[in-house]
């Protein structure tokens, strides 16, 4: 396996079994960074500041999760596709502040920092964005290219289909919970079908 360019995958705080980093992977502070067994982070893809990732998570290609000051926890079996971005901090457009990473950080301030959650099945569609505080319920999914508040309520088991937080529910809830515990004893939440 080609080892990769950007960073020692040996210095992650955590790098469980069968984890695939692709070779262009960059991530900073990777002593901040852990990944459970069975994940798959593909190429060009950015993580910086305190990240979970846990089992069977994919992180598909062009990914930013981005977590500041921050967390950013993807649980198990949640998964990213092509060009998606997590944000744990961000600035404050409305109000003026300091809050870039050039700024010492005792002179920063008006900077929104709140963690991030994709429970266990989140799914968020091609170039999707979720923003700080967002926490994506159990099995919850968005369709491509919407963003993701955290004054949103979002359903488990659920897809958003628009920026608004229409959603419908998801179908086949009930196969996906057999198949998985063949294979990986998990506690499903809201389960309904």
């Amino acid at each position: 396996m080609t080892e990769n360019i950007f960073f020692d995958k040996s210095k992650l705080k955590r790098c469980g079994a069968n984890v695939i980093i692709g070779k262009t992977v960059r991530i900073r502070s990777p002593e901040k960074v852990s990944i459970g067994d069975n994940v798959i982070i593909d190429d060009f893809t950015y993580i910086s500041g305190e990240v979970t990732i846990g089992d069977y998570v994919h992180v598909a290609c062009n990914c930013v999760l981005a977590a500041s000051q921050g967390t950013i926890e993807m649980k198990s079996f949640s998964g990213l596709s092509a060009g998606c971005k997590v944000y744990a901090g961000s600035s404050n457009y409305v109000t003026c502040g300091l809050d870039i990473p050039t700024i010492p950080i005792e002179y920063q301030y008006n900077t929104i920092i709140d963690n991030v959650i994709l429970e266990s099945f989140a799914l968020v569609g091609a170039n999707g964005t979720v923003l700080p505080g967002a926490i994506l319920p159990e099995g919850f999914a968005m369709a491509a290219n919407l963003i993701v508040r955290k004054k949103l309520k979002l359903n488990p088991w659920s897809l958003m289909v628009n920026d608004e937080g229409k959603q419908i529910k998801r179908k086949g809830v009930k196969e996906l919970h057999q198949r998985v515990n063949q294979f990986y004893n998990i506690n499903f939440k809201n389960l309904e079908e």
